[in-house]
């Protein structure tokens, strides 16, 4: 399966697709219902072969041919039409600055075009080898970097190229030892061997798709340099993240900036696997033992145990399958049937979140406890 998603995501990573079917119109026709059937069919069969063609020439591992073609297009347009609309004026000041400005875009649209198509083709098989390391936290910050992270000109590119490659020999590295030790925790000896495999197979596949990342990044630069000197459109911001909306019903409260952080938070991990969770609530308190700061996510389908010091998901379960919370001498004990964290058993098992101060644990106690009453009801 692996393979599989990493052959789709590089071969159907499309960019600036349009697919449309043009309407056929039909007067004054005489025939029976199946000939004026057949009529549509055949048109409607022609277009759709049209748009496949063109899904395929918007394709970023063939560079997106379409896209390529039109930027070269639009700079041999300019390059032929600018000195003829100078030409008109009879002025030889307006004819050379039609020339310059037409051979000006020639030469633009062509580095921006070819370049363009190096990064996408780059970018693509960077992701899809990145994908083969089944790195969930590798692929999670790669995708995190490449949005976030664009080069501005060609030293930004060569330098941002340069990181990446770094950090994809820095990840291969680290996990050699951090992935069969994240595997044990989570699967035991079976576990083990599976992170020990995509330890060994990532210390070759990481720095990999960071050499692909590195050209990407690089072409994007010399691509960004050509565009350097045009006009920039006015960028705007947003001012608040999107609000929360709450509970199966959706329901609307007072703006809250947190909540809408969270929610957002929520929606970006894990490749989107929270992006249709309802949230209702959240708790944040520092584990006294381990000196970390956790957030308890609670929402209509799961409840999440995050550590926020690192970064990572500890524990989750589904909320309906909590079968009650309750304080204990060092916090709060939740007691689950385990169904997203099998074990090999089906019995209960508990874990224990450990809170010292205790207006967090009545805090935290009242509003898991107000949550579960919530989705049992």
């Amino acid at each position: 399966p692996t393979l599989t998603n990493a052959l789709g995501v590089t071969l159907l990573n499309l960019d600036n697709t349009r697919v449309s079917l043009q309407a056929r119109g039909l007067e004054n026709v005489f025939g029976s219902s199946d000939e004026i059937a057949k009529k549509v069919f055949e048109h409607y069969k022609r277009m759709i072969v049209i748009e496949v063609f063109k899904i395929i020439a918007s394709s970023d591992f063939l560079g997106n041919p379409l896209t390529f073609i039109n930027t070269i297009g639009t700079g041999f347009k300019d390059f032929v039409k600018e000195p003829i609309i100078a030409a008109q004026s009879g002025n030889p000041l307006k004819i050379g600055s039609g020339v310059v400005k037409g051979t000006g875009s020639l030469v633009k649209n062509t580095v921006s075009g070819t370049f363009g198509a190096v990064n996408k083709i780059a970018g693509s098989i960077a992701q899809g080898v990145g994908m083969l390391s089944s790195d969930r936290e590798y692929m999670e910050e790669r995708e995190t970097d490449r949005i976030k992270n664009k080069p501005r000109n060609l030293v930004d590119g060569v330098g941002k190229g340069l990181s990446r490659f770094a950090k994809g020999v820095s990840s291969g590295i680290t996990g050699l030892v951090k992935l069969p030790m994240r595997g044990a925790k989570e699967g035991g000896t079976k576990g083990a061997v599976k992170g020990t495999f995509k330890g060994i197979s990532g210390l070759f596949l990481k720095p990999t798709a960071g050499i692909f990342d590195a050209a990407s990044k690089t072409a994007e630069g010399i691509k960004e340099t050509a565009h350097m000197f045009e006009p920039k459109p006015v960028t705007i911001y947003r001012l608040r993240m999107p609000r929360a909306f709450y509970g199966r019903e959706q329901w609307i409260r007072q703006y809250n900036e947190q909540d809408a952080i969270l929610l957002n938070y929520l929606k970006s991990i894990s490749n989107g696997l929270y992006l249709k969770e309802k949230f209702l609530n959240f708790c944040v308190y520092e584990d006294p033992y381990k000196r970390n700061q956790n957030l308890l996510l609670l929402t209509v389908g799961r409840t999440i145990l995050i550590n926020r010091t690192l970064n990572q998901i500890v524990w989750e379960e589904e909320t309906e399958s909590i079968l009650y919370a309750k304080k204990t001498v060092t916090g709060i004990r939740i007691c689950s049937y385990n169904r997203l964290n099998p074990t090999g058993g089906e019995d209960p098992v508990e874990i224990e979140l450990h809170i010292s101060n205790k207006a967090d644990v009545e805090r935290i106690y009242q509003t898991v406890s107000e949550t579960l009453r919530y989705v049992q009801d």
